[in-house]
């Protein structure tokens, strides 16, 4: 017979096992449709599309059905930026936002933020990428407080697609939708996250936090250099 403290602590670990698997949702959902799996593409070349905000970026009624404003494209413009650096800090040669929209505008053309293939093909013409990426930001809600207390945490949702230049072929793609949830309510995925859970994110640092997720997810692991002799 087991006795009962020993009950006890087989409880607390069966709980402990509980919490963790509860846990393992992937921060990212990927798919894929190419030959090879995230992590394992052969593209170190890629450029990054201006990312477009959706409108469900407008979640009241009384905007339900307006464009995106000037606050909603920075908002996009902040996100892409960040996975153009998560993918640069993972070894790949990158051609960032701001040089494809330089590159559309030289040609007297509207950027095409959501065209796959006008994207890749400008990009393989003008950049010789390997492959282009585009991206969408469906929320974004800055924490209500400071990081050290806040009654509203942020969250921050975003989907990227990854296509084979110069054809615009769809090769991958990848969900970020996060919360930061309490220490208390998911100590192991909490963990994961800048500071591991001993501060409220804002809504920037938990975008940079999911860019350099799915740059993972797309890459491997960030590239560490050597120090130096």
């Amino acid at each position: 017979m087991l006795s009962t403290r020993r009950l006890a602590r087989l409880g607390l670990c069966l709980f402990i096992c509980a919490l963790g698997c509860a846990s393992q949702r992937p921060l990212v959902q990927t798919q894929t449709f190419g030959p090879s799996p995230g992590g394992g593409y052969p593209f170190k070349r890629i450029a990054v599309m201006p990312f477009f905000p959706d409108p469900s970026l407008a979640r009241d009624a009384a905007n339900a059905n307006r464009g995106p404003l000037e606050e909603d494209w920075a908002i996009a413009a902040t996100v892409s930026r960040a996975v153009s650096m998560a993918l640069v800090d993972r070894g790949a040669i990158v051609t960032p936002p701001s040089e494809m929209e330089l590159s559309f505008q030289g040609e007297g053309v509207a950027t095409p933020r959501l065209d796959a293939k006008a994207a890749a093909a400008l990009a393989s013409r003008n950049f010789r990428v390997d492959a282009v990426l585009l991206g969408t930001v469906t929320r974004w809600r800055d924490r209500s407080g400071e990081r050290a207390g806040s009654e509203r945490p942020a969250s921050v949702a975003f989907r990227v697609s990854l296509h084979k230049a110069p054809d615009g072929e769809r090769l991958w793609q990848a969900i970020f939708d996060e919360t930061q949830p309490t220490v208390s309510a998911n100590l192991f995925r909490v963990s994961r996250y800048p500071g591991r859970g001993t501060r409220w994110l804002s809504a920037a640092e938990l975008a940079r936090f999911g860019a350099s997720e799915v740059a993972e997810s797309l890459l491997g692991p960030k590239v560490e250099l050597a120090p130096e002799p």
